[in-house]
């Protein structure tokens, strides 16, 4: 039995990003139902969790599920950046200050606190001055 069990494992796809998104997104509606208690809210959480929880995590057709995640996968790309970008900036925020070419309007950063410097903007070569 143990290894009927270890060989169907071995076979299922698993856990993915898109899986893991949308057990996030139903826990977080099962949350709000708490406070609404709405029937419909209810049906969609219990269908995410059955498809992405269970569905797609022991499926066996792994081409068809990575095919679903790579196309998940680029339609939040975007979004992910965006958050990407602002997390790593305030990251930095204590050491670099970031400013945009007046020519090409190309973001870089400069060092923080070093007065007026002059920047060269690696882009289109343009160069200004400017306070950091």
């Amino acid at each position: 039995m143990k290894d009927k069990i270890r060989n169907y494992l071995q076979k299922v796809y698993g856990v993915d990003f898109l899986s893991k998104t949308m057990i996030v997104v139903a826990l977080i509606l099962s949350l709000i139902n708490l406070k609404f208690k709405n029937r419909v809210i209810e049906v969609i959480t219990m269908i995410l969790i059955v498809y992405f929880g269970i569905f797609r995590v022991f499926s066996v057709n792994k081409y068809q599920r990575m095919i679903e995640n790579q196309k998940f996968s680029k339609a939040v790309k975007p979004m992910t950046d965006f958050f990407e970008k602002y997390k790593i900036r305030a990251v930095n925020s204590k050491d670099k200050k970031y400013i945009k070419c007046p020519n090409c309007k190309k973001e870089m950063k400069i060092p923080r606190n070093k007065g007026k410097i002059k920047v060269t903007c690696p882009h289109c070569g343009h160069k200004f001055v400017k306070k950091s």
